[in-house]
């Protein structure tokens, strides 16, 4: 068989064993069966490798290398006097980029393109933070706008590109923003109003964490993630935005870890499947 065959093979192999389509030993068998070295490790295994880009790089590859760093730090530098508009459209422009490259090397370079998304989201709320300190935009209305904005895009990301954690943090944004409206419309509520305020949504996760392993299993994982991290907003919500002073605090947390261990221990047959599947 011709290289290129061999490698078109190889490459499909690899793709089958991303998209588990097929059980990791199958693909080990197939894979090791058109190998021309069974010895040698899965070139398509090692993704992206930053040491050899270097070693092997071509004038051009450490050209364009130079151009995108020097103009990142020229913007930079020079982004206080850009105007907000301009401002707003290279913060869009910069994390489109990362999110478009990841989407690009999605299949072929997982990791590299969880990297790449990272840096698009930080680019995105660091950039976005900045350009409201600059203009003196009020910072309650603003941030709100922003925190919004980016969760939306970080949902709509994590789900378009398969990345659990990006879709957590956008529901993260969301609870974060859920936090400040109790905190305008409630802020002297007790610790018992707090778990009524959230550990309804807390269930609700876990539902729809069922609902998407039947659904989208992709999700599913996601919403059990986030209706972990309800069942202890309460006790975020009073201690970091509201700073409750409460001695009894820590006994609490702890009799709501305990009840956690005992809901999830209970549960363990049903919702390892949600999550693992």
């Amino acid at each position: 068989m011709d290289q290129e065959k061999r490698r078109i093979i190889l490459k499909e192999i690899d793709h089958w064993r991303r998209s588990r389509l097929l059980p990791e030993q199958y693909c080990d068998f197939l894979e090791n069966l058109y190998k021309e070295d069974p010895a040698e490790g899965s070139s398509s295994r090692s993704g992206f490798s930053l040491n050899t880009l270097i070693q092997q790089g071509s004038l051009k590859f450490w050209s364009l290398s130079f151009g995108i760093i020097s103009f990142f730090f020229f913007i930079v530098f020079y982004f206080n006097v850009f105007p907000w508009g301009l401002q707003i459209a290279v913060t869009l422009f910069l994390s489109a980029g990362c999110y478009a490259l990841a989407a690009y090397h999605r299949r072929n370079k997982p990791l590299f393109s969880m990297s790449i998304t990272g840096l698009g989201s930080l680019l995105l709320l660091g950039f976005g933070s900045w350009i409201i300190a600059i203009q003196g935009w009020p910072p309650g209305i603003a941030t709100t706008l922003l925190i919004a904005f980016c969760g939306f895009a970080w949902l709509v990301l994590g789900y378009a590109l398969r990345f659990g954690i990006i879709s957590y943090c956008g529901f993260a944004c969301g609870m974060l923003l859920y936090a400040f409206l109790l905190g305008q419309t409630n802020p002297s509520a007790s610790w018992g109003m707090l778990q009524i305020f959230w550990l309804p949504l807390a269930a609700i996760f876990f539902w729809l964490s069922w609902l998407g392993y039947h659904r989208i299993k992709a999700l599913a994982p996601v919403f059990f993630a986030v209706s972990v991290s309800l069942w202890f907003m309460p006790e975020a919500d009073a201690f970091l935005l509201r700073d409750v002073e409460m001695p009894a605090m820590p006994a609490l947390l702890l009799l709501k870890i305990g009840m956690a261990f005992l809901l999830l221990f209970g549960l363990r047959k049903k919702w390892v499947v949600w999550i693992t599947s």
